[in-house]
């Protein structure tokens, strides 16, 4: 008897398929009226209710059920795309609650993104939402809506309820201020969740195309006033501190890269701990030797000793493109065909983990055996 149903409904399925495929008929539309029958009336129909901006998107927007509130009861999360565009159309998002009245006003509630209008610019299919206790310990006990565009570029924007900013049951529902107050926006190449210190990072590609490097900032969560904004909670606070990077990750043969500060970089990842005399020429490796007897910590190229080091940011590598090739002799008569690369950082001592510190040096690479190499320093 199963097989039998099974087969029945599964012809009358291609049946279905069929039909429509041979008319070109359009049988969606059917899916409205079919919904009031079967439903006495009682199913809400989304385009009667929904603004005029949505409904001229032509079907370009999604919704979800979710506890955004944390009342037990789940709300209709809208997600649509506006100022349609080929294929870069903003998305905003609205959330629809029937919080009062009897029967019940379904009112929207705009997520509201400071000095914009949209959360993403991916399209609705490329915006994520979802509800999780992003951040770690706030005293709110409310877990954050996250609005997530995949980019590029990638743009991740927090929200949370805030029951305070709600009118009162007697009166009209309203959105001024934003009911679901934003907490934090950041955007660019690349973002990276709140980690176990709720430190937010954003990567931009800015300034080292060629070599795939890129500035990473880090925006630290202000846990007495529950944001990343500044006071007027439109822009971010200032970022803690940024740095120069590998835009990915760094490349498995650094040395054999065709661009000479990708090593640098690479070199002064290596502090503390890491052994960094693989990157050395032969003859910087001799350099060595003898500062690790002396302290002459302007071998390594640092202000101090490398086992007194915390950490180091790199601020800048300055380069000369097309310039790889500057012929250097060195102490055994050798010619070598290198580069100079400039860096500037900060670097924090182990004894004052707090205190931030300024160094620049000079670095002359060479090529030895098809593999970069720090070499010496420069004036």
């Amino acid at each position: 008897m199963f097989i039998g149903w099974f087969f029945f409904n599964g012809l009358l399925v291609l049946l279905y398929l069929g039909f429509q495929r041979y008319t070109q008929l359009d049988t969606w539309i059917w899916r409205e009226p079919v919904a009031r029958m079967i439903t006495f009336d009682t199913w809400v129909v989304w385009p009667d209710i929904t603004p005029p901006e949505i409904q001229m998107a032509g079907g370009n927007h999604a919704v979800q059920r979710m506890d955004t509130d944390g009342d037990g009861f789940e709300e209709w999360v809208v997600k649509y795309e506006y100022d349609l565009a080929t294929q870069r159309s903003p998305v905003a998002v609205a959330i629809y609650d029937n919080d009062r009245g009897t029967p019940p006003v379904l009112y929207p509630y705009r997520l509201t993104l400071p000095e914009r209008d949209y959360a993403s610019e991916t399209g609705w299919r490329g915006t994520q939402i979802e509800i999780k206790d992003f951040i770690k310990g706030d005293t709110t006990g409310r877990p954050e809506i996250l609005v997530h565009g995949n980019g590029p570029p990638e743009e991740l924007a927090l929200f949370r309820y805030d029951e305070t900013r709600k009118s009162p049951d007697w009166m009209d529902p309203r959105d001024y201020p934003p009911v679901y107050r934003c907490i934090g926006y950041f955007r660019g190449d690349a973002v990276f969740l709140p980690d176990e210190n709720n430190d937010v990072i954003v990567t931009r590609r800015v300034a080292y195309d060629r070599s795939q490097l890129a500035i990473k900032e880090r925006y630290r969560y202000d846990p007495v006033r529950d944001t990343y904004l500044d006071a007027d909670e439109k822009t971010l606070m200032p970022s803690v501190e940024s740095w120069v990077d590998f835009a990915f990750k760094e490349p498995e043969d650094v040395a054999s890269s065709e661009y000479s500060e990708k090593i640098v970089l690479a070199y002064y990842k290596r502090f503390p701990g890491g052994d960094v005399v693989p990157f050395m020429s032969r003859q910087a490796r001799e350099y060595v030797k003898i500062a690790d007897q002396t302290h002459d910590s302007g071998a390594y190229g640092l202000p101090v000793m490398p086992d007194q080091i915390e950490r180091i940011l790199i601020q800048t590598l300055a380069y000369t493109p097309q310039s790889e090739n500057v012929p250097y002799v060195d102490y055994q008569g050798i010619t070598h065909f290198g580069a100079m690369v400039h860096v500037e950082f900060f670097y924090y001592l182990k004894d004052a983990p707090t205190e931030r510190r300024w160094y620049s040096i000079n670095w002359f690479v060479v090529q030895e055996e098809g593999n970069w190499r720090l070499d010496h320093i420069e004036p």
